[in-house]
């Protein structure tokens, strides 16, 4: 996958890659990006993603809502939830 400090984009394109059109859960993203980063790079990734989502979405909340630290309770057959975790996994190939 590459080291995220020293080749960020390169990094998030491969991710991007991995993760394909698939949706995944909560866990599953979170597992997935467990895998491949350690506990700084994750850390570094999801507080990046929170503040990005923030400056881009600047009247619609916290960026922490939408990258909860705790597992959320979406339902994946629940629309509105359903694209909380297609947020999710944008948010992390975006920073």
């Amino acid at each position: 996958m590459g080291r995220l400090v020293d080749e960020p984009l390169g990094v998030a394109e491969r991710l991007d890659e991995f993760l394909g059109n698939s949706i995944y859960s909560y866990d599953d993203i979170c597992a997935i990006l467990r895998l491949l980063f350690n506990a700084e790079e994750w850390d570094v990734i999801r507080q990046a993603a929170i503040k990005d989502w923030e400056h881009r979405n600047p009247q619609v909340g916290s960026g922490a809502e939408r990258w909860p630290e705790q597992r959320p309770s979406w339902n994946a057959q629940a629309e509105e939830d359903w694209r909380k975790m297609i947020e999710l996994r944008n948010m992390g190939i975006q920073v």
